[in-house]
């Protein structure tokens, strides 16, 4: 579908389009079904690889290259904005633990709890906010494992932001790091 509409439409205008059609519905989906990668010697998941070659072809189609002009990867999401599929897993994620965490999103409180010890000695987990990571032996990809994982990583300035819009921009800054 975007392949035909690009010959109709300014390539300039067409983020807009790949942006609002498509990416959004990926954001949307992938903090419960993504499978977040944190190094780069994790193991690689099937349907992650497949979403990847998906909005590499977005990106390609954006910029006007072939698959045969062999542009790598990392060139083409300078060029188009657009971060890997892994990126926007981390940022969504990260995103929607801080609503939680911030109250903006008071039906998911119960999925995360923070590190506190019910004593007078207080750990530097605990001082730092650190999350409780769940124990689950069924799904070690699930939102609020993936979620306590990626918040214990962020830094400090993810985690104070007081608004979204200011998360929002620390969150970006911090998964620009991830492949």
């Amino acid at each position: 579908m975007l392949k035909r509409l690009s010959y109709s439409i300014p390539r300039e205008k067409m983020g807009v389009l790949v942006h609002g059609l498509i990416l959004s519905k990926i954001r949307y989906a992938l903090p419960v079904y993504g499978r977040m990668s944190l190094k780069i010697d994790d193991p690689k998941n099937q349907d992650m690889q497949a979403l990847e070659i998906k909005v590499n072809n977005i990106r390609r189609l954006m910029t006007g290259n072939k698959l045969s002009d062999r542009v790598p990867n990392m060139v083409l999401r300078e060029q188009t904005g657009i971060p890997s599929v892994n990126q926007m897993l981390i940022q969504s994620t990260l995103l929607e633990t801080w609503k939680i965490l911030n109250g903006h999103s008071e039906s998911l409180e119960e999925l995360l709890s923070p590190i506190s010890t019910n004593g007078s000695v207080r750990t530097r987990a605990e001082e730092r906010g650190n999350l409780r990571v769940p124990r689950s032996h069924s799904n070690k990809t699930s939102f609020a494992i993936q979620a306590a994982n990626i918040w214990n990583m962020a830094p400090e300035t993810v985690r104070d932001c007081t608004t979204i819009m200011s998360a929002k921009r620390e969150i970006k800054k911090f998964t620009g790091g991830f492949h």
